[in-house]
């Protein structure tokens, strides 16, 4: 009977709250499929999921998969030249991504996950909770025309920029 324990540790920075996951009775399938999400970072309206991914089974780069809020949302190659996990993991330095994201208003659970080659399981990376601020603005002035009613002013992103743990 295989028994999964899942441990969660938090670190609130700037509206961002990582979540990792790990532990367990018994580990994933061998050639499971391994990494770590780096960091997500919120800069210039464009949130950057940053970390690395390898398959034990292959030194190719493999698929990375985002999902938000339980839903599939983008996929990208694990290609960025990472020399730091080659030199620990010895399968090459191209297993490094880094996904931009658009802006998500709102509050929004973010996945990572590795697409298995060979034997195993796909592999989790970890997730993140995010909780982007809203636009916000102003209507300096405003008049009336033939064809409608015409405003002018001004709105703004706000941009923090989140550390990780």
């Amino acid at each position: 009977m295989r028994r999964t324990v899942r441990v969660v540790a938090t670190l609130l920075t700037a509206g961002v709250v990582l979540v990792g996951a790990g532990g367990g009775t018994s580990g994933p399938p061998p050639g499971t499929p391994f990494g770590h999400l780096d960091s997500a970072n919120l800069v210039d309206g464009v949130v950057r999921v940053d970390g690395w991914a390898i398959d034990p089974d292959t030194t190719a780069p493999v698929e990375v998969r985002v999902i938000v809020d339980g839903a599939p949302y983008d996929r990208a190659v694990a290609r960025v030249s990472r020399p730091d996990v080659g030199a620990v993991h010895g399968m090459g330095n191209d297993h490094g991504f880094s996904i931009p994201l658009p802006y998500l208003r709102g509050a929004h659970f973010v996945c990572v996950q590795v697409t298995n080659v060979g034997p195993g399981a796909d592999g989790d990376l970890g997730c993140l909770v995010g909780n982007a601020p809203n636009p916000y603005g102003y209507a300096d002035i405003s008049w009336s025309e033939p064809a409608g009613i015409r405003v002018r002013g001004w709105r703004a992103i706000p941009t923090r920029r989140a550390r990780s743990a």
